[in-house]
């Protein structure tokens, strides 16, 4: 059982310390179902927290802000927040333990969506570092609780599951967000993922994992962390790819909505939009059944050549609104073959003495991710309609597909 092999877990790779099969929940066992299943049920929650705001914020800031350069420039400067907050993560939870750390995250949270509402743009730009370090600190301490409750044989076939319950959730927030904020208050959706926020940590209990006590070593110098994960080949190949996968969803979800409401959509439609292109992703478990059968390194070579070309077609279509949104969902259909492989390059790659460690600094990608779109589009618009946004990031995308053959023929 998982509660056997955590209990049973050798020392430095994050020792449990109290015996998993005293602590973890035993409800999911008794109702019929696996704890892999109700654990992979967490993963629907924590996705909410972001995906109700995730069209809704982009809107919410190019309306406040009236164009998308200073969009732009917000997400890059909130991004940047974000990165210094995931190099930082690694000390946090060696002193607050993974429990505490995502009780943390949780509060940091509701405080975003709290300045989120307010007026000042300044409290909304701190607001956004907030919103973007809490989901951080969630996606860190959720990947240091995977790696030591799942064996490394299981976690190829766990990712899929976990993809899957992530893209039920992104399929409902976009448009969720965006239909409360159009016919309810303005503060409906951010209220609304507070709430979620409320929901997530009472689950996370209920599963048992706040009594399952790890423990870490992390040195408070975090750029001693980065120098170690930087120095392993199949680490940095598996922080690249996740980049660019990321990148593209993000330049996808800030810069989508943007460009079919300037085409003329409405909101509505824009977020329904968003919701159907994740919608997509529910695909993964094929795709990672394709990964299994020919290889997740000829998968991932495909999947980022094609998502690649979609970037070019939405850079030089000429099209109608409503066929332009039809690319969008066309472009989301390739970003989901991506998704087919999930993490499972860097949970095959890390260490098990230097999870916490390394997790910190692959969480960075979320951050980069964020980050390099709303640069790349502050130089590409000072040149270029919005469109050719999505060509250079296009041929981003081609070069990591290049890259992807240095990944392990095994995998």
């Amino acid at each position: 059982t998982v509660s056997e092999r955590v209990a049973s877990s050798r020392p430095g790779q994050g020792r449990v310390t109290v015996s998993a099969r005293d602590v973890l929940a035993h409800w999911p066992a008794r109702l019929g179902v696996t704890w892999n299943t109700a654990f992979a049920t967490l993963f629907f929650f924590l996705p909410l927290n972001r995906s109700i705001l995730l069209t809704a914020l982009p809107l919410t800031a190019f309306e406040r802000l009236g164009s998308a350069e200073a969009v732009s420039f917000l997400f890059l400067s909130a991004s940047l927040g974000g990165i210094i907050a995931s190099l930082n993560l690694p000390p946090v939870v060696a002193r607050l333990g993974c429990s505490g750390t995502f009780h943390l995250a949780s509060l940091l949270l509701i405080s975003a969506t709290v300045a989120l509402l307010s007026d000042s743009n300044v409290l909304f730009a701190l607001g956004m570092v907030a919103y973007l370090a809490a989901n951080t600190a969630f996606d860190v301490t959720l990947s240091v609780y995977l790696m030591q409750l799942l064996p490394r044989n299981e976690l190829a076939r766990f990712e899929p599951r976990r993809v899957f319950a992530m893209v039920a959730a992104f399929c409902i927030g976009p448009y969720l967000g965006v239909y409360m904020g159009e016919h309810g208050p303005r503060w409906l959706p951010f209220v609304a993922t507070g709430c979620v926020a409320l929901v997530t940590l009472t689950y996370f209990r209920l599963l048992g994992l706040h009594r399952v006590s790890t423990r870490y070593k992390a040195d408070p110098n975090p750029l001693k962390n980065v120098r170690r994960f930087w120095g392993q080949p199949r680490l940095r190949l598996a922080w690249s790819a996740a980049c660019a996968r990321s990148g593209f969803w993000a330049t996808l979800f800030v810069y989508a909505p943007i460009l079919m409401v300037s085409s003329g959509l409405d909101k509505v439609t824009a977020g329904t939009v968003m919701s159907v292109s994740v919608a997509m992703a529910f695909a993964v478990p094929l795709w990672a059944r394709v990964g299994f059968k020919y290889g997740l390194r000829k998968l991932l070579t495909i999947a980022y050549a094609a998502t690649g070309i979609m970037g070019f077609v939405l850079w030089l279509a000429d099209v109608e609104p409503m066929a332009m949104a039809l690319l969008i969902i066309a472009a989301a259909a390739t970003a989901s073959m991506i998704d087919g492989a999930g993490n499972v390059p860097f949970l095959r790659a890390v260490r098990g003495a230097e999870r916490a460690e390394m997790a910190g600094v692959y969480g960075t990608f979320r951050d980069v991710s964020q980050l390099a779109p709303p640069a790349i589009a502050a130089v590409v618009l000072q040149f270029a309609a919005l469109p050719a946004v999505f060509g250079v990031v296009g041929t981003l995308l081609f070069g990591q597909a290049y890259l992807c053959k240095y990944l392990p023929r095994r995998m």
